[in-house]
């Protein structure tokens, strides 16, 4: 073989070599570009309870409002799924339900809660307009599930402000609690 030859198969096997290196280096870096975000990120769901509230005996027909606790503990949550407070990066609403611990909803026209936390505006979290009786101990709520909950639920002094219309006068003490579910999206 001559030298010219064995020089231009050595340049073309040098040449070949090198592409698949930069392909290999190439492929590797998209892999690993690509599975990181699925490494980092977590999405996992809550459900949280609300405490009790009470709409009291012998309330008399139309307005109706009350405002409670909210008791989130997320950096619970964020703990029991591998994550922190600080790398928390979405919440959004999934479902909302109004339980009535006694009674039903049928003396209610509508029902409504709203967000409310130190120094942020007022936001719906969920509604049910009309309230259609006979209902049972559970109403499905319409849920706000555009907004991101993040800030509010890591706020202080979060609270539930709770409306509603009733049909007639209360007869009895009812006592009532909202069930929300929600999805955090969190760095791991």
């Amino acid at each position: 073989m001559s030298i010219s030859k064995s020089l231009t198969y050595f340049f073309y096997i040098f040449a070949v070599h090198l592409n698949m290196k930069k392909l290999f280096i190439f492929t590797a870096a998209a892999v690993s570009l690509f599975a990181c975000d699925k490494i980092t990120n977590a999405t996992f769901s809550q459900t949280h309870t609300s405490g009790e509230f009470k709409v009291p005996d012998n309330l008399a027909a139309g307005d109706y409002i009350d405002t409670i606790d909210l008791d989130i503990d997320l950096v619970a949550a964020a703990q029991a799924n591998g994550t922190s407070l600080d790398l928390l990066k979405e919440i959004k609403l999934t479902s909302a339900k109004a339980i009535a611990i006694t009674g039903n909803f049928d003396n209610f026209d509508n029902l409504s809660a709203t967000f409310l936390a130190d120094g942020l505006p007022n936001t719906l979290v969920m509604s049910k307009d009309p309230i259609e009786a006979p209902t049972t101990g559970t109403l499905d709520m319409d849920v706000n599930t555009t907004n991101d909950f993040l800030t509010q639920f890591k706020a202080s002094g979060k609270k539930l402000i709770i409306k509603g219309k009733l049909k007639a006068a209360t007869t009895e003490e009812q006592a009532m609690k909202f069930e929300i579910g929600y999805n955090v999206k969190a760095g791991i």
